[in-house]
């Protein structure tokens, strides 16, 4: 090893294994020759490598690897942070028992509002139905005075032919299936009421559909082949009388076979 050893802090030499420079009194730094290791003064062996340690300078010397310099450490910038204290938002349990109530209340307060809005927005669907059938001739207070009391009591079927119109018809079923189905399943009907429409159906069989309720269903009357070039001259909003058998209910529609146009 070196015989004498350079101070980091103020340069000038000092005996090799002196622990503190004589000049002033920083800390010496030492490595070991082999792996760069830092060594106390006085140790035999490296701890880390294990190289023997020759602290006199006497037999198997080796240079020196240079020597660890203590650079200053950099001075910490001031905070760009802003000075400014924030104060956390109040928690649950630290606000108003008043204040928490008002906050849990407000979603069951918007869902009534939504309740009643649909509540609302289902009776003008229901009042708008009752009126368009009022204005189409569809519906009446003896009418529904008639189905009720008919439906209420116990069903009398009729020995012949039944004359009744579109709406009574689909609006019995509607109702009361079971009691209109002991009145009209296989009965022969003479029905009066507007036409919907007209057509020809996959089988070529000619067929009219009377309006019986809303848009969308009513009564179907098929008729044969034979007379498809009469019911071609119909038009939707034409009244008609047509007799037939009933079919019963299928769910959107009262239907009637063998049908014979009158008017």
């Amino acid at each position: 090893m070196q015989q004498g050893i350079q101070c980091n802090k103020c340069g000038l030499g000092n005996p090799f294994g002196s622990k503190f420079c004589s000049h002033c009194g920083a800390k010496l730094q030492y490595q070991c020759p082999r792996c760069n290791g830092l060594l106390e003064p006085g140790l035999k062996f490296c701890p880390a490598c294990g190289m023997a340690l020759d602290w006199g300078g006497g037999v198997n010397q080796e240079p020196k690897p240079p020597i660890i310099r203590e650079f200053p450490k950099p001075e910490m910038l001031p905070s760009t942070e802003s000075n400014e204290v924030k104060i956390p938002a109040a928690s649950p349990a630290s606000q108003p028992a008043e204040t928490v109530q008002k906050e849990k209340s407000k979603p069951k307060k918007k869902a009534n509002i939504w309740l009643i809005v649909l509540i609302v927005i289902v009776l003008l669907i229901a009042a708008l139905f009752i009126v368009d059938m009022f204005s189409q001739g569809t519906l009446s207070a003896s009418l529904l005075q008639s189905s009720t009391s008919t439906l209420a009591s116990t069903p009398v079927r009729s020995s012949g032919t039944v004359a009744i119109t579109a709406q009574s018809l689909y609006a019995a079923y509607a109702m009361n299936r079971t009691a209109a189905q002991m009145l009209y399943d296989d009965q022969k009907i003479k029905v009066s009421g507007f036409i919907r429409s007209t057509g020809i159906s996959a089988g070529d069989a000619p067929f009219v559909n009377l309006i019986g309720g809303i848009d969308t269903i009513g009564v179907y009357c098929a008729f044969d082949k034979q007379n498809q070039s009469q019911i071609a001259q119909l038009k939707p909003g034409n009244t008609v009388t047509i007799q037939g058998i009933c079919d019963g209910y299928y769910g959107t529609d009262v239907r009637l076979n063998q049908c014979v146009l009158f008017n």
